[in-house]
């Protein structure tokens, strides 16, 4: 017989066997075979100690193909990484030495990019003094932002730009010297009708002063006159009072009379509400319990009726009513 756990599959072939159709199948043949051919005898102790060591190897080659194929499986996950890592490695290494290539080119534009970058602000600059004209600043800003545009040279420093220099420049310093101006000639006016307001502000004082001392001096009289008033009025109050105050105090004697008197009537009437409320919840229990007696007795029978129809006598099937009404019957009960 063939010892199955020389069955082994060699790493060079193991792709193939697993991956190509059929290619596992005459392994699995040869096993087949080893058991068609296995003839133990079950009478004796080495029989089955044979029929269990057969079985062993049988495990065993299925553990060898489970192993030999989780190995391959594992293996096979590991090739797109190391794909990945080399496709990285030329990438970022190719990247590198393209960039090393380019670098003088790229210092270059980079340069060139700086130096259009620093005319462009500086003719922007010019630009923005010049709004300066349009805002509604003092004439100190613009005298700066003018002397700020003055300072600015146009030659060949400004390379291809000093046409854009020159050009802003010169609107510049229009655009503020007209600014200067006008704003001199709006301070001017500002000054002129800040003392408008001035003097018209002490004026204004001063007629207030003397309203106040005239509605002074009414306020005075008018006090007087009212504190007059006020007294002739008090007394008259006072008496009123006295008098409001008599009235109320037989308008109490007399309301507290009929209070008294409807207090006593609500009460004997209250009795006997609460009287009759009694005799009547007393008449409704009554009603009550009877009607709970003919319910529970009405079910009673046609239980009974039930039991009977069962085929229990009749006084058996009131022992069991009885047992069950009692609870003595587990899980059973009357629902009323």
């Amino acid at each position: 017989m063939m010892d199955l756990e020389l069955i082994t599959i060699e790493p060079q072939t193991a792709l193939a066997v697993f991956t190509k159709d059929g290619a596992l199948d005459p392994y699995l043949a040869r096993v087949r075979e080893e058991i068609d051919a296995f003839a133990p005898d079950m009478s004796s102790a080495k029989g089955r100690s044979e029929i269990k060591s057969f079985a062993f190897k049988i495990t065993k080659v299925k553990t060898h193909i489970e192993s030999v194929g989780k190995d391959l499986a594992a293996e096979q996950k590991e090739i797109p990484k190391k794909i990945d890592a080399a496709r990285k490695h030329a990438r970022e290494t190719l990247d590198a030495w393209a960039d090393e290539v380019r670098r003088p080119l790229t210092d270059y534009e980079n340069a060139e990019k700086a130096r259009v970058a620093r005319h462009e602000e500086a003719v922007r600059r010019l630009e923005e003094l010049g709004a300066k004209s349009q805002r509604d600043l003092p004439s100190g800003y613009m005298h700066d932002a003018l002397e700020e545009v003055r300072a600015v040279t146009v030659g060949p420093e400004c390379e291809e730009y000093e046409a854009a220099y020159a050009k802003a420049k010169e609107a510049a310093i229009a655009a503020l010297t007209a600014g200067i101006e006008a704003r001199a000639r709006y301070e001017a006016e500002q000054a002129e009708l800040a003392e408008l307001r001035h003097q018209k502000e002490e004026r204004d004082k001063k007629d207030r002063e003397e309203q106040i001392a005239r509605e002074a001096s009414e306020r005075a009289r008018r006090e007087v006159e009212e504190k007059a008033a006020a007294d002739v009025r008090r007394a008259e109050e006072a008496a009123q009072r006295e008098r409001d105050a008599a009235d109320r105090r037989e308008q109490d004697l007399k309301r507290a009379a009929e209070d008294a008197e409807r207090r006593a009537a609500e009460a004997e009437a209250a009795a006997r509400r609460r009287q009759e409320e009694q005799k009547a919840a007393e008449e409704a229990e009554v009603r009550r319990r009877e009607a709970d007696k003919e319910h529970k007795a009405a079910i009673h029978r046609a239980a009974l009726q039930g039991l009977m129809g069962g085929g229990l006598s009749e006084e058996t099937a009131k022992s069991v009513l009885k047992l069950i009404y009692l609870g003595k019957v587990p899980n059973v009960r009357i629902t009323y």
